[in-house]
């Protein structure tokens, strides 16, 4: 994605430093699926190991946040929060639960390749949900990325 976002400045070249960084987050997220299955399999139980990241995840987001100072100015009403509790449900309760007994069932490489279609799936929905204006550029990469997953699975 951060491939795709439009440059704030068209004449000049893309940062190295970004794309090494994509990279290297990739391939954390890619462990992450390691790391689940691994503690599953050592006897962390699936609502256990979400609420230990959930309350992790949350605890990091709100440092990581006052220390860049990324909440002045962010303004909080009703539908912003509506959105974020909703989305905190729907990710940690059915869809965290639903994919860590999916994991205790298969192979983490084979669920790895399906859950990569979260990003076409976040793409969609941020038009209804987010009101974004997609871009022909966005478009294009997600169908190749949606491509990918399908290629991936098959």
């Amino acid at each position: 994605m951060l491939l795709m976002a439009p440059k704030r400045e068209p004449e000049k070249k893309g940062s190295a430093v970004a794309i090494v960084l994509s990279v290297v987050i990739a391939a954390i997220f890619g462990l992450t699926y390691t790391t689940r299955k691994s503690a599953l399999i050592d006897g962390i139980g699936p609502m256990t190991f979400l609420w230990v990241s959930s309350l992790t995840g949350s605890a990091l987001l709100a440092l990581s946040g006052l220390l860049r100072s990324s909440f002045r100015g962010q303004r909080l009403d009703r539908y912003s929060l509506g959105v974020s509790v909703a989305t905190g449900l729907t990710n940690q309760v059915i869809g965290g639960v639903l994919y860590l007994v999916a994991l205790t069932l298969e192979k983490a490489s084979t669920l790895s390749v399906v859950t990569s279609a979260v990003i076409p799936f976040g793409f969609l929905l941020a038009i209804p949900l987010l009101r974004e204006r997609p871009t022909r550029k966005a478009a294009i990469g997600l169908i190749i990325i949606f491509i990918g997953v399908i290629m991936a699975t098959l």
